[in-house]
């Protein structure tokens, strides 16, 4: 019997231990939810900034210099090619060339930066590698496709000799008879673009040294030929990496300014087109391109909203495509060749050929362009734009869309280019639309409402923890659960009387502590 009793009673112990340490275990935990809730409400903005430096800083091992080295993700690059549909028209100055739009072909595109080199005065060094993966079931057809077009190496090679000597002329037109007879030209797309077609003209050009000194360094013809998975295509890059000038070009192929303009239109400026200015500003945006050698200025087009975040978007209008009439300053992109409003020159940055740049189906430009040909509809769907977080600078929607057109003009001498109608011919177009992941868009919006998400959390953390020990207290002064009951009406009635009289606060409280504690000893 006395055994059962001290059993009893190390049972009743062991259960006051286990509940006081319950108890104990509970009050740190709040008191710990109080003061980190505290802690972070306190420390918001400490955290934000130090999450936005990390999103621009460019150190090996970072998440920002992972993204930077490699597209983490699916990029797609669609191109689109103009069908030429009555080149035995091409003489007769009363009909205007036909063309249908043949595409898209698509491809998956993967840049990947080589040759990282780091330097002392903050800046990074690279070169940057494209390749190209054809997706044949996300295409109109595959890349065997006929198309008609006019011969770009005939035309390069006539406006490369338009100032020489009549005789000089006459001889490439002997010799453009007698090797081709006609203007146009048919091959596949996948000749066109990637894997380059075989032309006589290029080895006849070698042999004349004022015009082999021009010819880029390949031995067949295509848009893209030599491109794909070329370390060296782009040139060599270096870029800002200090908090001033983060993501900005500072040199390309190790100069200040490109050779192929003069003045103020040399200069090397904007981003290099993975980083961009933060924070954003209501103005113009600069963007290197190497395509056409030169800085790519886009208007700010007002506020829009993407994946429930606010972006800054800017298009290519007046600052991109007027060749000084409404902007003095882009005469200097001319380079003797200022042609009406929505065409660039990039003949210099293209050895010499007569390459000029446009919005797709001439959309934007000046009329003029659109009455030379048929069977082109320009519209919203052409547009070029960009949509950036203006806070961090990243992308939320870019729509990249540009078309490569060749000036074809009369030229006396050469036959299969005298008495013609001057056109700018369509050749391709192609577009490079990205949407924010939502997985990346789900991080970027943790990172902008991260202030309000520490007051947010912090607040609940401190309110649960006051509430725990509310519930607590509660229930240690209601119930036996250190061992005596304890009626709950005479317990709230003792409670009272704290309301009633101001006078007597202190002393109350004094006494609710000690009614408190009481019952925890009891």
């Amino acid at each position: 019997m006395t055994q059962n009793l001290k059993l009893e009673e190390m049972h009743i112990i062991r259960s006051k231990k286990r509940k006081f340490n319950l108890i104990l275990c509970s009050l740190t935990t709040s008191v710990v939810l109080i003061i980190s809730g505290i802690i972070l409400i306190l420390m918001r903005t400490f955290i934000h900034n130090k999450a936005m430096g990390k999103l621009h800083t460019l150190e090996p091992g970072e998440f920002t210099y992972d993204l930077f080295k490699k597209t983490p993700f699916d990029i797609y690059f669609d191109i689109y090619m103009f069908n030429w549909t009555n080149p035995e028209d091409f003489h007769d100055s009363t009909k205007k060339p036909v063309f249908k739009e043949v595409g898209p072909f698509r491809f998956q595109e993967i840049i990947e930066k080589t040759n990282i080199t780091f330097h002392e005065n903050n800046t990074i060094s690279y070169n940057r590698t494209r390749r190209w993966y054809f997706k044949a079931e996300q295409s109109i057809s595959d890349l065997d496709a006929p198309i008609t077009t006019i011969n770009p190496v005939a035309v390069s090679g006539a406006y490369t000799l338009r100032d020489q000597s009549f005789f000089m002329r006459k001889g490439f037109s002997v010799s453009l008879n007698s090797i081709m007879g006609r203007i146009d030209v048919t091959k596949s797309v996948g000749e066109m673009l990637f894997f380059g077609y075989d032309d006589v003209l290029i080895n006849v050009a070698k042999t004349i040294p004022f015009v082999s000194k021009n010819l880029p360094p390949m031995d067949k013809f295509g848009w893209f030929y030599t491109r794909n998975n070329s370390n060296t295509f782009d040139g060599r890059f270096n870029m800002g990496i200090d908090d001033l000038t983060f993501g900005q070009l500072k040199n390309w192929n190790f100069a200040a300014h490109t050779p192929y303009y003069d003045g103020k239109c040399s200069e090397i400026t904007g981003s290099a087109g993975d980083f961009f200015p933060k924070p954003l500003t209501k103005g113009n945006l600069n963007i290197f391109n190497v395509e056409m050698c030169r800085t790519i200025v886009m208007d700010y087009d007002g506020e829009s909203s993407r994946k429930f975040m606010r972006g800054y978007q800017y298009t290519l209008g007046d600052h991109f495509l007027d060749n000084g009439t409404l902007i003095p300053e882009n005469q200097c992109y001319c380079t003797g060749e200022c042609v009406p409003y929505g065409m660039m020159n990039i003949s210099l940055c293209r050895y010499g050929s007569p390459g000029f740049v446009s919005l797709p189906h001439f959309y934007k430009a000046d009329p003029y362009y659109l009455n030379l040909v048929k069977g082109l509809e320009p519209s919203d769907r052409h547009n070029f734009y960009m949509i950036l977080e203006p806070n961090t600078g990243i992308p939320l929607e870019i729509a990249a869309r540009l078309q490569v057109n060749l000036m074809v003009r009369s030229v006396p001498g050469i036959s299969l280019l005298s008495n013609i109608n001057d056109i700018f011919f369509p050749m391709l177009w192609f577009e490079q639309v990205f949407k924010i992941p939502y997985s990346f868009a789900f991080g970027l919006f943790i990172l902008l409402w991260i202030k309000e998400i520490c007051i947010v959390v912090g607040t609940c953390m401190a309110m649960t923890g006051i509430l725990v020990i509310y519930y607590i207290i509660y229930r240690i002064c209601t119930t036996n659960i250190c061992g005596k009951r304890r009626n709950k009406d005479l317990f709230i009635k003792e409670l009272v009387p704290l309301n009633q009289e101001k006078d007597d606060a202190i002393p109350k409280i004094l006494g609710y502590m000690k009614l408190v504690c009481n019952n925890i000893i009891l």
